[in-house]
């Protein structure tokens, strides 16, 4: 059973990652446990995981960066 915890904590903490798009904070270890527990707690249903990240703080508060748009280049004759 200890396997399967760290087993699932440990893909809690990479989809938290790739879900919230920047890697983890150590704020951001009890939402790891509360998640892996929860998801423990529901008979380790990977639709659980997934409902549980969604849900969670972090993943709500995460923000969306607006895209950079870059001027275009202007060439003009003789210069680069």
């Amino acid at each position: 059973m200890a396997d399967k915890d760290a087993f699932t904590r440990g893909l809690t903490g990479k989809m938290l990652t790739y879900a919230l798009g920047r890697g983890l904070e150590r704020f951001d270890r009890p939402v790891v446990k509360r998640i892996a527990q929860t998801v423990a707690a529901e008979n380790y249903r990977f639709s659980s995981l997934v409902l549980q990240i969604v849900n969670s703080l972090p993943f709500q508060n995460t923000r969306i960066a607006k895209p950079v748009t870059a001027e275009p280049a202007v060439l003009t004759a003789g210069k680069l």
